[in-house]
């Protein structure tokens, strides 16, 4: 059976830290009465597979579709680069508290034998308040002692590089990045396919609403990379530009698409697109064949697409691996 651009039903994962931003702004389908932190996207991860929604393979998980139909769905030579699952996860977060002050490793700091896995990820600002923060890298002079101490003292953000986020920016957190968010944002992510998150402190809350790992003081702050220092944002792509590269790094690529009336694009090269919707309604159109997509909705374009074609007004990200 030939593959097709797919949707799938979005994967809710309560948290501590959500509200209920990601059914009021995205029109997610989830209980009003939960705190949803996550909206799961596009998934193949031992924590969550995606269930596509539309067309003749309805009812399938991406993990099957990564096993069945690999090269077709990610790219020949990109499968080579990538045999396990499926290499990257999309998802929507609504932050209404602070996140824990937490750092992911990379390939080199990785607990193998724990079943760590590295993890690059980069947040597209949605939405922000006036009172929202974003912690992001350590602050000049910042050491493994001098931050345990902000942690010990309670002033857990008092070692970390701070600033108010803006909606339209986009930020790159590499692995060793200790990072964290605060009060009041929409997030779209993009990441590697890895759930391994090292706690360094979470304001001493119970963890009951999901399964996230206790706090790891000691070895997260063996991971950080205090030569990176601060991480400062990327700016907001030109709504003049029908399409901007925002991140280019060696885990994934992040583009913006403004889409006034129409915008061909091609999976030949790259792979699979995934395409996140997050403003207005439109359509995707490949061989012929309109799908509708809409603000919050997410479309996994196989690699064996080829050619197809988005119809607007809308505003989209788009991710795909980099060029081999």
């Amino acid at each position: 059976m030939d593959l097709y651009p797919f949707k799938f039903e979005p994967l809710g994962v309560r948290k501590v830290w959500g509200g209920r931003g990601l059914r009021l702004h995205l029109n997610k389908p989830f209980d009003w009465t939960e705190r949803w932190g996550e909206s799961w996207e596009v998934a193949d991860n031992h924590d969550g597979s995606s269930i596509v929604a539309n067309g003749p393979l309805a009812g399938k998980s991406l993990t099957w579709l990564n096993r069945q139909h690999g090269k077709d769905l990610v790219g020949a030579p990109q499968k080579k680069t990538f045999p396990g699952r499926f290499p990257l996860i999309a998802k929507f977060l609504d932050v209404t508290r602070p996140l824990s002050v937490q750092v992911h490793p990379d390939e080199a700091t990785a607990r193998t034998e724990r079943g760590e896995a590295p993890k690059t990820e980069a947040w597209y600002i949605v939405h922000a308040r006036s009172s929202a923060r974003a912690y992001c890298g350590t602050r000049p002079g910042m050491t493994a002692d001098k931050l345990k101490a902000s942690f010990a003292s309670n002033r857990p953000f008092s070692g970390l590089h701070g600033f108010a986020p803006k909606a339209g920016q986009t930020i790159l957190l590499r692995g060793r990045t200790v990072h964290a968010l605060a009060d009041g944002l929409l997030v779209a992510e993009i990441q590697q396919n890895s759930t391994t998150t090292l706690r360094l402190h979470d304001f001493g809350r119970e963890r009951s609403l999901d399964d996230d790992a206790p706090c790891e003081l000691e070895h997260g702050l063996s991971v950080i990379d205090y030569e990176r220092g601060p991480v400062r944002p990327i700016p907001p792509a030109p709504k003049t530009k029908p399409c901007t590269t925002l991140v280019g790094c060696e885990k994934f690529v992040i583009k913006m698409l403004h889409v006034a009336r129409r915008l061909s694009l091609d999976t030949t090269q790259t792979g699979f697109h995934i395409v996140m919707v997050l403003d207005g309604i439109g359509r995707l159109t490949w061989r012929g064949v309109p799908i509708s997509v809409a603000k919050g909705e997410t479309v996994l374009v196989p690699a064996c697409v080829g050619a197809y074609r988005l119809e607007g007004p809308l505003r989209a990200l788009l991710a795909h691996l980099p060029l081999l």
